[in-house]
């Protein structure tokens, strides 16, 4: 049976069709690797079909440096080289973690041995330009001030004595305010679940307590307090966030200078809020980490006036 000269298959695809690869075709020319570092455990599944793969030479790319420890260079370089790197007992002798003791004569061997495999390709040799990083602080909008102060005030006199779990909750919703206080509502599809694990972050544990949750309970107040924030459009929903509108006034900038900005964001709602309300065009995209491949661009008639 022929085979195309250069299958590019993914990991998904040699795994549904392993015996095609190891077997139907008897030997490869040139087996490249990319994502090297998964085959660090070299009990690990892929490792192990990618070894039954007979070839002339071997070659595994990968950007992540192995760092955990010396058994996983070992794991490594017995798929390059399994009839010479048959034992992992000296890799393994080298770095004691359990006792904290490190073998420095084995470790720079081990370094040594390395450099005999390994092509590196750092930052000089590619030329890259110069990165720079700048920390640009965002002040609360009044909004988020108000609301920042209602959740940590609703509970300050049992703060004390809030479970862990109960504070990581609060943390998190207030990582959400100084995002975009609309972020307290969750998605569409379950507003009334997220609303309720907003109250429940500055939830009194005593049941004494007298002071109300931050989105009103499940009440009238509460409802009130939903749809105020359902309800910010345009121009309040942008003043609603002190990050959007610092975010704004950068972008406005560059754009002038006809440079280019990529944006990331945690926060799904984050990038939904700012979508069609940011002032400056077209060369912007908004990414969110749960949306995967998907990329919102921001087309030049989701402008909006000053």
């Amino acid at each position: 049976m022929a085979s195309p000269p250069f299958p590019l298959p993914r990991y998904e695809t040699f795994k549904a069709c392993e015996d095609f690869f190891t077997e139907t075709i008897e030997r490869w020319s040139v087996l490249v690797v990319d994502e090297a570092h998964h085959l660090k455990n070299e009990s690990g599944g892929l490792h192990r079909s990618l070894a039954r793969l007979t070839c002339n030479y071997r070659l595994l790319l990968t950007g992540t440096p192995l760092q955990n420890n010396l058994h996983e260079l070992w794991a490594v370089l017995h798929f390059l080289l399994p009839d010479y790197f048959t034992s992992a007992d000296a890799f393994d002798e080298a770095v004691d973690v359990a006792n904290h003791r490190v073998d420095a004569e084995r470790l720079e061997s081990a370094r040594q041995l390395l450099g005999h495999f390994m092509l590196r390709r750092t930052k000089e040799v590619v030329g890259l330009p110069r990165k720079y990083e700048t920390l640009v602080p965002c002040p609360l909008a009044p909004l988020q001030a108000s609301w920042y102060k209602r959740l940590l005030s609703s509970d300050t006199a049992t703060a004390s004595v809030l479970t862990v779990s109960q504070l990581k909750t609060l943390i998190m919703q207030l990582r959400k305010i100084c995002n975009h206080p609309r972020t307290l509502l969750g998605s569409a599809k379950d507003t009334a679940a997220a609303a309720a694990a907003g109250a429940a972050a500055a939830a009194a544990v005593s049941s004494s307590s007298s002071s109300k949750t931050p989105m009103g309970g499940g009440g009238k107040r509460g409802e009130r307090l939903r749809q105020e924030l359902a309800a910010l459009t345009g121009e309040e929903l942008m003043q609603a966030s002190g990050k959007l509108l610092v975010l704004d006034r950068l972008l406005e900038r560059l754009f002038k200078l006809e440079s280019r900005a990529l944006i990331f964001s945690t926060f799904t709602q984050v990038t939904a809020a700012a979508d069609g309300h940011l002032r400056v065009g077209t060369d912007c995209h908004l990414l969110a980490a749960s949306d995967g491949p998907r990329i919102a661009p921001l087309h030049a008639d989701a402008r909006r006036a000053r």
